[in-house]
């Protein structure tokens, strides 16, 4: 694969993965009857709890929406565009390795890459208690789904090519 299509195919990659991800917490939120609480809980610890104190409560309510959605825009295209990191350090790596990408070999990358990825963001802001937050299990599990869409989505296109 050429540079640019190499390129392109890993920040697809990772889009797809990415989103994968995505789809599951938001279909695991709504089974528990909890919509959004895996977001808002990675926002809270992300991006910190925000808000400000105003005493008129409409225009408070009115300002937490709107500070909880644009938390919830920013924790979205930090997902997305580590995702996209990591599609294209799926395909860079394992071409520069000799490894062919394909659904098994993107699995092991995306349950051990992302899962590094995710911790270590968790270790960067200092978190030590994940209440709220997605369990081991949960983490793993998608990851794995998100690398093997990764792998897939890579040995698709180089069959079509």
């Amino acid at each position: 694969m050429n540079l640019a299509r190499r390129t392109r195919t890993g920040i697809q990659a990772g889009l797809l993965g990415g989103g994968a991800v995505a789809v599951v917490f938001f279909l695991f939120d709504l089974l528990r009857l909890q919509p959004m609480s895996t977001p808002l809980a990675l926002s809270s610890r992300f991006l910190g709890p925000g808000g400000i104190l105003i005493e008129t409560p409409v225009i408070g309510q009115l300002v937490s929406i709107v500070m909880c959605a644009g938390n919830l825009l920013t924790l979205s295209l930090l997902h997305l565009l580590a995702f996209s990191v990591l599609g294209l350090g799926a395909v860079w790596g394992c071409e520069e390795c000799g490894v062919r990408l394909n659904v098994y070999s993107g699995a092991i990358f995306g349950v051990t890459a992302g899962s590094v990825v995710f911790y270590g963001c968790l270790a960067l802001v200092g978190e030590q208690v994940l209440a709220g937050l997605p369990g081991p299990v949960s983490v793993l599990l998608a990851n794995l789904l998100a690398g093997a869409i990764m792998g897939g989505f890579v040995q698709m296109q180089r069959r079509r090519n």
